[in-house]
């Protein structure tokens, strides 16, 4: 049952780093097609024939595994999609907080994965409590 528990430990700390690193990224320029009504709700030019737009946004990602797109043009409006199509130029990808913050996550995250570990060494008495010897 221990065995359970950990490699239940294990799938949760992997799920909440995937989550964690998605939701630190950053498309400064990106072009996303979008039907005709989420053009016309953001102002956006449609394509009369295509019946498309390619909306020009910043995305950054959510906790949830989806994107918030805003609109460079007018900030104040944007969108929220789980798996949209998106044409960028790879050098406008970023993590929030860059390589310290992306360090940190994988500290924060081997400490996690650990954490069962030393729990069990600690209660079986190998680390974290004095011992005591014998007086000569």
């Amino acid at each position: 049952m221990k065995f359970l528990a950990y490699l239940g430990w294990q799938v949760f700390v992997i799920w909440l780093g995937l989550g964690l690193g998605f939701s630190m990224q950053v498309i400064e320029k990106v072009k996303v097609p979008l039907p005709a009504e989420q053009c016309l709700a953001l102002s956006s030019h449609v394509d009369p024939q295509g019946g498309r737009c390619l909306f020009e946004a910043r995305a950054e990602g959510n906790l949830d595994r989806t994107w918030t797109l805003s609109a460079l043009s007018d900030p104040g409006s944007s969108i929220r999609l789980a798996q949209p199509t998106m044409l960028y130029d790879p050098k406008d990808w970023r993590m929030i907080g860059g390589t310290l913050s992306v360090s940190a996550l994988i500290f924060v995250l081997l400490a996690l994965s650990l954490a069962p570990l030393g729990f069990e060494l600690w209660q079986r008495g190998v680390i974290g409590q004095k011992r005591r010897g014998k007086a000569a």
